[in-house]
């Protein structure tokens, strides 16, 4: 019997801050394996085959299988946040038997990332797939306090925009390179891998959607040199460019 997948991943995040959230944001990201521009960044293993329709394992044979999304980035361009709720959902013709891992990682800068969290399902025993799981991470308050010291070092130099936080961030790169290596302050990037550890039938997978909703502080003084800085873009930070 086939029957429509849908995986629901809830994870929450959660890092202490001492400002409160005033700006709430949602970022939606769709893999279609119909449309090719949705699948840029996304690998899988070798067992599977790409059709004009799914992403189908269509020879049997209790196999080991992974899909690893691309890279999504999660908050503002000038303000990444500290607390962020994910769901992803995958849709498909799975058998019941079929069951699958999903992890989770995260990254400030594109380059030091956190371990792979795995999320195991809250009833592993159900059969119809439909899973939801829920996680949540509290970060040390030291973490956030050592950014906000850096924070502090940096406002003194006079920038341009106090709140701009991807500045703050490349300022940290040029005079602290090696911060971002011991500490992951916020969450700039999210990636997924779904696993499938033994795969002896036949499936086929149509899109796999994730969504990020996020709040951040809506505290912000506006830049000195009169623009309106770069509030509308998504966070990119990328330490490869330094």
């Amino acid at each position: 019997m086939k029957s429509k997948l849908n995986l629901g991943i809830i994870l929450f995040f959660v890092i202490f801050s001492s400002l409160e959230a005033s700006i709430l944001g949602f970022d939606q990201y769709e893999i279609d394996f119909r449309v090719d521009s949705s699948l840029t960044g996304l690998t899988y293993s070798d067992n599977f085959q790409l059709t004009e329709s799914n992403l189908v394992y269509a020879n049997p044979g209790n196999e080991y299988a992974w899909i690893k999304t691309a890279v999504y980035p999660v908050g503002l361009a000038f303000r990444p946040p500290r607390s962020v709720s994910l769901n992803l959902d995958i849709q498909g013709q799975i058998p019941d038997s079929i069951y699958c891992y999903v992890y989770y990682r995260y990254s400030a800068d594109k380059v030091h990332w956190s371990e792979w969290v795995n999320l195991p399902p809250e009833d592993s025993a159900r059969q119809d797939f439909l899973r939801s799981n829920s996680f949540q991470i509290i970060r040390p308050r030291n973490v956030d306090l050592q950014y906000q010291r850096l924070m502090e070092e940096w406002r003194k130099t006079g920038p341009v925009w106090i709140c701009d936080e991807d500045a703050l961030c490349r300022w940290i790169a040029l005079h602290n390179p090696e911060y971002f290596s011991w500490e992951i302050p916020f969450i700039g990037f999210v990636q997924f891998y779904i696993e499938f550890p033994y795969l002896y039938e036949k499936i086929s997978i149509e899109k796999i959607n994730t969504s990020a909703m996020w709040g951040v502080s809506g505290l912000t003084t506006l830049p000195t040199d009169g623009s309106e800085g770069d509030t509308y873009s998504s966070w990119h930070f990328d330490l490869n460019e330094y």
